[in-house]
Protein backbone atom coordinates (compact mmCIF):
# COMPACT_ATOMS: atom_id res chain seq x y z
CA UNK A 1 0.00 0.00 0.00
CA UNK A 2 3.05 2.30 0.28
CA UNK A 3 3.16 3.90 -3.16
CA UNK A 4 5.87 6.37 -2.06
CA UNK A 5 8.46 3.58 -2.05
CA UNK A 6 8.55 1.34 -5.12
CA UNK A 7 5.34 2.60 -6.71
CA UNK A 8 1.80 1.20 -6.81
CA UNK A 9 2.62 -2.40 -5.90
CA UNK A 10 -0.98 -3.56 -5.33
CA UNK A 11 -2.27 -1.95 -8.52
CA UNK A 12 -5.12 -0.03 -6.94
CA UNK A 13 -4.14 3.38 -8.25
CA UNK A 14 -3.74 4.82 -4.79
CA UNK A 15 -7.08 3.48 -3.58
CA UNK A 16 -5.48 2.26 -0.34
CA UNK A 17 -3.01 3.99 1.96
CA UNK A 18 -0.39 2.43 4.24
CA UNK A 19 -0.76 2.42 8.00
CA UNK A 20 1.13 1.36 11.10
CA UNK A 21 1.14 -2.43 11.43
CA UNK A 22 0.43 -3.38 7.82
CA UNK A 23 3.03 -6.14 8.17
CA UNK A 24 4.81 -7.95 11.01
CA UNK A 25 8.58 -7.84 11.35
CA UNK A 26 12.06 -8.79 10.26
CA UNK A 27 13.21 -11.27 12.92
CA UNK A 28 16.80 -12.46 13.33
CA UNK A 29 16.59 -15.81 15.14
CA UNK A 30 19.09 -17.49 17.48
CA UNK A 31 20.90 -19.22 14.59
CA UNK A 32 20.78 -16.11 12.42
CA UNK A 33 23.16 -13.30 11.57
CA UNK A 34 22.71 -9.95 9.91
CA UNK A 35 24.35 -6.73 8.79
CA UNK A 36 21.81 -3.92 9.07
CA UNK A 37 22.96 -0.51 7.82
CA UNK A 38 21.28 2.25 5.78
CA UNK A 39 17.91 0.50 5.82
CA UNK A 40 14.45 2.00 6.15
CA UNK A 41 11.56 0.30 7.92
CA UNK A 42 8.01 1.59 7.39
CA UNK A 43 4.49 0.63 8.56
CA UNK A 44 5.29 -2.71 10.22
CA UNK A 45 5.35 -4.25 13.67
CA UNK A 46 2.01 -6.04 14.12
CA UNK A 47 1.51 -9.77 14.63
CA UNK A 48 -0.37 -11.80 17.23
CA UNK A 49 0.30 -12.94 19.85
CA UNK A 50 2.29 -9.94 21.09
CA UNK A 51 5.02 -9.86 18.42
CA UNK A 52 4.71 -6.13 17.93
CA UNK A 53 8.19 -5.01 16.86
CA UNK A 54 9.26 -4.06 13.34
CA UNK A 55 12.88 -5.21 13.60
CA UNK A 56 13.44 -8.02 16.12
CA UNK A 57 16.91 -9.30 16.94
CA UNK A 58 15.88 -12.35 18.94
CA UNK A 59 18.80 -13.91 20.81
CA UNK A 60 21.22 -13.87 17.89
CA UNK A 61 24.46 -15.76 18.47
CA UNK A 62 26.72 -12.86 17.40
CA UNK A 63 26.63 -9.11 17.82
CA UNK A 64 24.50 -7.19 15.35
CA UNK A 65 24.95 -3.43 15.14
CA UNK A 66 22.03 -1.46 13.76
CA UNK A 67 23.48 1.70 12.21
CA UNK A 68 22.28 4.56 10.01
CA UNK A 69 18.78 3.15 9.61
CA UNK A 70 15.35 4.79 9.70
CA UNK A 71 12.23 3.50 11.44
CA UNK A 72 8.86 5.08 10.69
CA UNK A 73 5.28 4.42 11.73
CA UNK A 74 5.73 1.16 13.66
CA UNK A 75 2.53 -0.25 15.09
CA UNK A 76 4.07 -0.53 18.54
CA UNK A 77 7.86 -0.89 18.87
CA UNK A 78 10.33 -0.06 16.14
CA UNK A 79 13.23 -2.23 17.35
CA UNK A 80 13.67 -4.97 19.94
CA UNK A 81 17.10 -6.44 20.71
CA UNK A 82 16.89 -9.45 23.05
CA UNK A 83 19.96 -11.24 24.44
CA UNK A 84 19.17 -14.29 26.56
CA UNK A 85 21.93 -16.83 25.87
CA UNK A 86 25.16 -15.72 24.30
CA UNK A 87 26.41 -12.78 26.38
CA UNK A 88 26.82 -10.41 23.47
CA UNK A 89 26.83 -6.63 23.07
CA UNK A 90 23.91 -4.67 21.65
CA UNK A 91 24.67 -1.50 19.69
CA UNK A 92 22.13 0.92 18.17
CA UNK A 93 23.97 3.81 16.53
CA UNK A 94 23.04 6.85 14.41
CA UNK A 95 19.49 5.85 13.51
CA UNK A 96 16.26 7.82 13.09
CA UNK A 97 13.00 6.81 14.81
CA UNK A 98 9.84 8.76 13.98
CA UNK A 99 6.16 8.30 14.77
CA UNK A 100 6.63 4.91 16.43
CA UNK A 101 4.76 4.24 19.64
CA UNK A 102 7.92 2.82 21.26
CA UNK A 103 11.40 3.24 19.88
CA UNK A 104 14.04 0.82 21.20
CA UNK A 105 13.81 -2.06 23.66
CA UNK A 106 17.05 -3.82 24.63
CA UNK A 107 16.65 -6.65 27.14
CA UNK A 108 17.85 -10.09 28.20
CA UNK A 109 19.55 -11.89 31.05
CA UNK A 110 22.73 -12.43 29.03
CA UNK A 111 23.10 -8.84 27.85
CA UNK A 112 26.76 -7.84 28.34
CA UNK A 113 26.67 -4.24 27.12
CA UNK A 114 24.04 -1.99 25.59
CA UNK A 115 25.12 1.08 23.62
CA UNK A 116 22.58 3.55 22.26
CA UNK A 117 24.47 6.38 20.59
CA UNK A 118 23.69 9.36 18.36
CA UNK A 119 20.10 8.43 17.52
CA UNK A 120 17.33 10.91 16.70
CA UNK A 121 13.86 10.11 18.00
CA UNK A 122 10.61 12.01 17.59
CA UNK A 123 6.92 11.54 18.32
CA UNK A 124 7.23 8.33 20.31
CA UNK A 125 4.05 7.93 22.34
CA UNK A 126 5.39 5.31 24.76
CA UNK A 127 9.06 4.88 25.68
CA UNK A 128 11.75 6.06 23.28
CA UNK A 129 14.67 4.08 24.77
CA UNK A 130 14.05 1.20 27.20
CA UNK A 131 16.97 -0.90 28.45
CA UNK A 132 16.41 -3.78 30.87
CA UNK A 133 19.72 -5.31 31.94
CA UNK A 134 20.75 -8.12 34.27
CA UNK A 135 22.46 -6.21 37.06
CA UNK A 136 25.90 -6.29 35.44
CA UNK A 137 24.98 -4.94 32.00
CA UNK A 138 27.16 -1.97 31.06
CA UNK A 139 24.80 0.59 29.58
CA UNK A 140 25.75 3.72 27.65
CA UNK A 141 23.02 6.04 26.40
CA UNK A 142 24.76 9.05 24.88
CA UNK A 143 24.25 11.91 22.44
CA UNK A 144 20.70 10.98 21.51
CA UNK A 145 18.06 13.61 20.72
CA UNK A 146 14.45 12.98 21.71
CA UNK A 147 11.68 15.41 20.72
CA UNK A 148 7.94 15.16 21.40
CA UNK A 149 8.16 11.73 23.00
CA UNK A 150 5.08 12.01 25.17
CA UNK A 151 5.69 8.98 27.38
CA UNK A 152 9.19 8.39 28.77
CA UNK A 153 12.32 9.36 26.84
CA UNK A 154 14.90 7.11 28.57
CA UNK A 155 14.24 4.18 30.91
CA UNK A 156 17.14 2.13 32.30
CA UNK A 157 16.53 -0.85 34.58
CA UNK A 158 18.96 -3.17 36.36
CA UNK A 159 22.18 -1.85 34.83
CA UNK A 160 25.71 -1.87 36.24
CA UNK A 161 26.58 1.06 38.52
CA UNK A 162 29.25 2.15 36.02
CA UNK A 163 26.59 2.79 33.37
CA UNK A 164 26.32 6.22 31.73
CA UNK A 165 23.42 8.39 30.59
CA UNK A 166 25.26 11.40 29.22
CA UNK A 167 24.96 14.26 26.74
CA UNK A 168 21.41 13.52 25.63
CA UNK A 169 18.91 16.20 24.59
CA UNK A 170 15.30 15.66 25.64
CA UNK A 171 12.74 18.30 24.74
CA UNK A 172 8.97 18.75 24.63
CA UNK A 173 8.53 15.23 25.93
CA UNK A 174 6.97 13.53 28.97
CA UNK A 175 9.16 12.02 31.70
CA UNK A 176 12.77 12.59 30.68
CA UNK A 177 14.94 10.00 32.49
CA UNK A 178 13.61 7.09 34.54
CA UNK A 179 15.91 4.79 36.50
CA UNK A 180 14.83 1.53 38.13
CA UNK A 181 16.87 -0.76 40.33
CA UNK A 182 20.28 0.70 39.48
CA UNK A 183 22.54 3.71 40.02
CA UNK A 184 24.10 5.02 36.80
CA UNK A 185 25.76 8.39 36.22
CA UNK A 186 23.35 10.93 34.73
CA UNK A 187 25.50 13.74 33.40
CA UNK A 188 25.43 16.72 31.02
CA UNK A 189 21.95 16.04 29.67
CA UNK A 190 19.80 18.93 28.47
CA UNK A 191 16.14 18.70 29.49
CA UNK A 192 13.89 21.40 28.04
CA UNK A 193 10.14 22.05 28.21
CA UNK A 194 9.13 18.54 29.21
CA UNK A 195 5.69 17.95 30.72
CA UNK A 196 6.59 15.00 32.98
CA UNK A 197 9.19 14.35 35.65
CA UNK A 198 12.73 15.38 34.70
CA UNK A 199 14.07 12.50 36.79
CA UNK A 200 12.26 9.45 38.16
CA UNK A 201 13.73 6.87 40.55
CA UNK A 202 11.91 3.56 41.04
CA UNK A 203 12.83 1.08 43.76
CA UNK A 204 16.53 0.80 44.54
CA UNK A 205 17.59 3.60 42.23
CA UNK A 206 20.24 6.03 43.43
CA UNK A 207 21.88 7.64 40.39
CA UNK A 208 24.60 10.26 40.50
CA UNK A 209 23.72 13.58 38.88
CA UNK A 210 26.15 16.10 37.44
CA UNK A 211 26.06 18.96 34.96
CA UNK A 212 22.49 18.43 33.74
CA UNK A 213 20.74 21.54 32.41
CA UNK A 214 17.01 21.88 33.10
CA UNK A 215 14.99 24.66 31.48
CA UNK A 216 11.27 25.26 31.28
CA UNK A 217 10.15 21.85 32.53
CA UNK A 218 6.63 21.72 33.98
CA UNK A 219 7.51 19.59 37.03
CA UNK A 220 10.54 20.54 39.08
CA UNK A 221 10.83 17.41 41.22
CA UNK A 222 12.52 14.02 41.40
CA UNK A 223 9.83 11.34 41.41
CA UNK A 224 10.47 8.41 43.80
CA UNK A 225 8.57 5.23 44.57
CA UNK A 226 9.04 1.55 45.38
CA UNK A 227 11.18 -0.50 47.76
CA UNK A 228 14.59 0.74 48.87
CA UNK A 229 16.86 -2.29 49.31
CA UNK A 230 20.28 -0.70 49.89
CA UNK A 231 21.49 2.33 51.85
CA UNK A 232 20.33 5.46 50.03
CA UNK A 233 20.68 9.21 50.53
CA UNK A 234 18.26 11.87 49.34
CA UNK A 235 20.15 15.13 48.90
CA UNK A 236 19.97 18.47 47.15
CA UNK A 237 20.73 17.27 43.61
CA UNK A 238 23.08 19.66 41.76
CA UNK A 239 22.03 22.45 44.12
CA UNK A 240 18.74 22.76 42.21
CA UNK A 241 16.58 22.50 45.36
CA UNK A 242 14.23 20.05 43.68
CA UNK A 243 11.94 18.23 46.09
CA UNK A 244 11.66 14.45 46.11
CA UNK A 245 8.05 13.63 45.20
CA UNK A 246 6.67 10.33 46.49
CA UNK A 247 4.45 9.11 43.63
CA UNK A 248 3.85 5.62 45.04
CA UNK A 249 4.47 4.04 48.43
CA UNK A 250 8.09 4.06 49.63
CA UNK A 251 9.24 1.07 51.68
CA UNK A 252 12.64 1.01 53.41
CA UNK A 253 13.69 -2.61 53.87
CA UNK A 254 14.86 -4.09 57.15
CA UNK A 255 18.62 -3.58 57.50
CA UNK A 256 18.63 -0.61 55.12
CA UNK A 257 19.02 3.10 55.92
CA UNK A 258 17.39 5.97 54.07
CA UNK A 259 19.23 9.20 54.90
CA UNK A 260 17.60 12.52 54.12
CA UNK A 261 19.96 15.46 54.23
CA UNK A 262 19.23 18.84 55.87
CA UNK A 263 17.17 21.25 53.78
CA UNK A 264 15.63 18.56 51.58
CA UNK A 265 11.89 18.80 50.88
CA UNK A 266 9.97 15.54 50.50
CA UNK A 267 6.54 15.90 48.96
CA UNK A 268 3.77 13.34 48.61
CA UNK A 269 1.61 13.13 45.50
CA UNK A 270 -2.04 13.99 46.07
CA UNK A 271 -4.78 11.47 45.34
CA UNK A 272 -8.44 11.72 46.27
CA UNK A 273 -8.60 7.96 46.90
CA UNK A 274 -8.26 7.62 50.68
CA UNK A 275 -7.06 4.03 50.33
CA UNK A 276 -4.13 5.10 48.14
CA UNK A 277 -2.81 8.28 49.78
CA UNK A 278 0.98 8.21 49.58
CA UNK A 279 3.06 7.00 52.52
CA UNK A 280 6.51 5.89 53.63
CA UNK A 281 6.91 2.57 55.48
CA UNK A 282 10.18 2.14 57.38
CA UNK A 283 11.15 -1.46 58.21
CA UNK A 284 14.82 -0.47 58.38
CA UNK A 285 16.17 2.92 59.45
CA UNK A 286 15.17 6.47 58.62
CA UNK A 287 17.84 9.08 59.32
CA UNK A 288 16.11 12.45 58.98
CA UNK A 289 18.34 14.92 60.80
CA UNK A 290 17.78 18.48 59.73
CA UNK A 291 19.20 21.54 61.41
CA UNK A 292 17.60 24.63 62.90
CA UNK A 293 18.60 26.58 59.80
CA UNK A 294 17.91 23.80 57.29
CA UNK A 295 14.97 21.71 58.42
CA UNK A 296 13.73 18.70 56.47
CA UNK A 297 10.16 19.24 55.25
CA UNK A 298 7.55 16.54 54.59
CA UNK A 299 4.49 17.98 52.85
CA UNK A 300 1.90 17.81 50.07
CA UNK A 301 2.79 18.27 46.41
CA UNK A 302 0.21 21.07 46.47
CA UNK A 303 2.28 23.03 49.00
CA UNK A 304 4.00 25.70 46.91
CA UNK A 305 5.39 27.41 50.03
CA UNK A 306 7.91 24.61 50.51
CA UNK A 307 9.89 23.55 47.46
CA UNK A 308 7.93 25.59 44.93
CA UNK A 309 5.18 24.66 42.47
CA UNK A 310 5.82 20.92 42.26
CA UNK A 311 2.66 19.94 40.40
CA UNK A 312 3.06 22.61 37.75
CA UNK A 313 -0.39 24.16 38.12
CA UNK A 314 0.72 27.69 38.83
CA UNK A 315 -0.99 27.79 42.20
CA UNK A 316 -4.25 26.40 40.84
CA UNK A 317 -4.52 24.00 43.78
CA UNK A 318 -3.92 24.61 47.46
CA UNK A 319 -2.78 22.13 50.11
CA UNK A 320 -5.11 20.80 52.76
CA UNK A 321 -5.10 18.54 55.80
CA UNK A 322 -4.84 14.90 54.75
CA UNK A 323 -3.34 15.37 51.28
CA UNK A 324 -1.02 12.46 52.03
CA UNK A 325 -0.88 9.63 54.54
CA UNK A 326 2.09 9.23 56.88
CA UNK A 327 5.61 8.13 57.64
CA UNK A 328 5.27 4.89 59.59
CA UNK A 329 8.11 3.33 61.57
CA UNK A 330 7.31 -0.39 61.67
CA UNK A 331 8.09 -2.89 64.42
CA UNK A 332 11.49 -3.73 62.89
CA UNK A 333 12.24 -0.07 62.15
CA UNK A 334 14.29 2.66 63.76
CA UNK A 335 14.56 6.37 63.14
CA UNK A 336 16.33 9.58 64.05
CA UNK A 337 13.96 12.49 63.39
CA UNK A 338 15.25 15.94 64.28
CA UNK A 339 14.49 19.42 62.98
CA UNK A 340 11.79 18.14 60.62
CA UNK A 341 8.52 19.76 59.61
CA UNK A 342 5.37 17.81 58.77
CA UNK A 343 2.57 19.51 56.81
CA UNK A 344 -0.85 18.51 55.41
CA UNK A 345 -0.67 14.73 55.96
CA UNK A 346 -2.31 12.11 58.18
CA UNK A 347 -5.12 10.60 56.10
CA UNK A 348 -5.43 7.02 54.86
CA UNK A 349 -8.17 4.39 55.03
CA UNK A 350 -8.94 2.29 56.90
CA UNK A 351 -8.37 4.33 60.05
CA UNK A 352 -4.69 5.19 59.59
CA UNK A 353 -5.17 8.87 60.37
Amino acid sequence: RDDAHGGDSNGDGGGTTPDNGNWAHVRIMNTGAATIEYCQFWYGGFRHPGEHQMLWIDNAAAQITVRNCEFHRAYSRALRYSVNTYGIDAAIIENVFANCNDGILIDGNALATATVLNNTMSSCGGTAIYIDGNGSTEVTVSNNTMTACSGTAIHVDDAASSSLIIDNTIQNSGTAIEIQGCSPLIQDNTLTSNSGYPFRQVGQAYPSYSGNVLTGNALKVISVQGTITANTTWQNVQGLNMPFLVTGDISVNNGVTLTIQPGVVVKFQYTSDGYQTRRMLVYGTLAAEGTSGSPIVFTSERDDAHGGDSNGDGGGTTPNNGNWAHIRIMNTGAATIEYCQFWYGGYRHPGEH
